[in-house]
């Protein structure tokens, strides 16, 4: 499997837990709302595996690669890329604020985690659009043959330390697709 497949892999699970999320959003409104202690594993996946990990790859190997053959990194398609995920940043760090709190939420706390959830479920689902069928096929077309072999070496070595981690939040994506999915 290479560096793509990858990547678009990890987009396959993203999107399943986003899928979790919006039911968990969705429940804020219902007569049995959601739990805080749910919210906090959204956020935990979220930082964790879709930015750190995910988006880590991108932004510190492959961005890189693709800078380095031609592309530019202040403006474009990667600049785009970019800051999407300070966007959606912003949004989890509403949702970390709220799943830091104690007791039941509150009205105004469901308020903002449906708002801040809704909103990055849906960049999210466009930015994952982006880059599977707009910035992954550039990269084919724009790094060197030889660069990518490279890449998937670097894409191992940033995974390697995280392993365990990482496999202990597919579990957990999968607890919370289970519980709001079904899936």
């Amino acid at each position: 499997m290479g560096p793509l497949d990858t990547l678009m892999e990890e987009h396959r699970r993203i999107e399943e837990v986003l899928d979790a999320m919006t039911v968990y959003v969705s429940r804020l409104t219902g007569e049995n709302p959601a739990e805080r202690e749910d919210l906090g594993l959204f956020v935990e996946f979220i930082r964790e595996f879709a930015d750190t990990a995910h988006h880590g790859k991108e932004e510190d190997i492959l961005f890189v690669a693709m800078t380095d053959a031609g592309m530019p990194g202040e403006q474009g398609p990667i600049a785009v890329m970019l800051s999407e995920h300070v966007q959606g940043r912003g949004y989890v760090g509403v949702l970390a604020e709220v799943a830091e709190g104690e007791g039941p939420l509150s009205a105004e706390e469901r308020g903002r985690v449906t708002e801040a959830g809704e909103n990055y479920v849906g960049l999210l689902r466009s930015h994952i659009q982006k880059e599977d069928k707009i910035l992954y096929p550039m990269s084919e077309n724009m790094v060197p043959a030889d660069r990518w072999s490279r890449i998937a070496a670097e894409f191992e070595a940033f995974e390697k330390p995280r392993s365990a981690e990482h496999e202990r939040l597919r579990q957990s994506a999968k607890a919370l697709c289970l519980r709001f999915t079904g899936a």
